[in-house]
């Protein structure tokens, strides 16, 4: 069962803007902003009280990378969502009984934690992350 949304994935052009405007609209700064382009991309992160907002900026990713190609094709907007699941291994197997095609695999970021991808094709178009509960 999911426990909450962890994360909101904003995909934007230009990461210093979008900081401006958030920092308006959120009323503080964001905690956290990357600009050494790990992975190719380049983010700030505004802490709420559960869960944060993350901006992201492609710094260098391929051009065939999915964010890239849906800045293009779409625009800015949301990307993805990462959500919390109290069982991430049940709940990947109820997801593919019902027909999705999800695997639990190794963070990117931290191959500590287990996550799971799943299809904008499944969501009505937004990339979800499902990960286990801390």
């Amino acid at each position: 069962m999911i426990k909450g949304v962890s994360n909101l994935v904003i995909a934007v052009k230009d990461l210093d803007a979008a900081i401006a405007q958030y920092t308006t609209i959120l009323g503080f700064a964001p905690q956290t902003v990357r600009k050494e382009g790990r992975g190719g991309f380049i983010n700030a992160f505004f802490r709420l009280e559960h869960g944060n907002v993350e901006l992201i900026q492609p710094a260098g990713a391929p051009a065939e990378h999915p964010m890239v190609k849906r800045l293009e094709s779409q625009g800015e907007g949301v990307y993805m969502i990462s959500l919390e699941a109290d069982n991430l291994t049940a709940h990947v197997q109820a997801m593919n009984k019902a027909g999705m095609n999800v695997r639990e695999q190794a963070f990117e970021m931290d191959p500590s934690r287990q996550v799971a991808y799943v299809s904008p094709r499944h969501t009505r178009g937004i990339l979800m992350q499902v990960s286990s509960a801390h």
